[in-house]
C-alpha cells in the first residue's frame, strides 16, 4: 500500500504546470545528452517540446499524457523504493546485526539482568553546575 496518491483527475491549472515540466525536462535531458556528444538529445528536446505544447495547448490530450505519465511513475516509484530499502535492510541492517551478535553486544541487557527488575538505576548528578547546561 503506498503512502502516495496521485491525482487522477488535475485542474488545469495542474496540467499547464505539468506541460511546462515536459517543456523544461525534455530541454534539460536532451541538453545534458547533447552536451555529451549524443545524437538522440535533439529527440528528446522535440519530444518534450511536443508533449508539453500538447498539454499547454489541448488539455483533453493533455489530460491522458499526464495520466500515462504518472501511471509509469508511480509503478517505477514504487519499484525502486522497494528495492532502495531492500538494499539498505540486507545490505546495511542485517549484516550490522549479525556483526553485533558475533561481538555478543546485548544492548537491552536481556541475557543476564542485573536486578530481578529490566529498570536501570538512575545515577542523579551531584554538581549543580551540570542543571546549567542539559544539552
Amino acid at each position: 500500500m503506498s503512502m502516495l496518491r496521485v491525482d487522477w483527475n488535475p485542474s488545469p491549472a495542474k496540467l499547464r504546470e505539468f506541460g511546462g515540466g515536459l517543456i523544461v525536462f525534455g530541454l534539460l535531458l536532451g541538453g545534458l545528452a547533447l552536451s555529451r556528444g549524443r545524437p538522440h538529445g535533439l529527440w528528446l528536446v522535440a519530444a518534450g517540446l511536443a508533449l508539453g505544447l500538447i498539454v499547454l495547448a489541448a488539455p483533453a490530450a493533455g489530460r491522458l499524457i499526464y495520466k500515462a505519465w504518472m501511471g509509469v511513475a508511480f509503478v517505477i516509484g514504487g519499484a525502486v523504493s522497494l528495492l532502495i530499502l531492500g538494499g539498505l535492510y540486507y545490505g546495511l541492517l542485517t549484516p550490522l546485526a549479525l556483526f553485533f551478535r558475533v561481538r555478543g553486544r546485548d544492548a537491552l541487557r536481556l541475557k543476564k539482568p542485573a536486578l530481578p527488575t529490566y529498570w536501570l538505576p538512575l545515577e542523579t548528578p551531584r554538581d549543580k553546575k551540570s542543571y546549567e547546561r542539559l544539552f
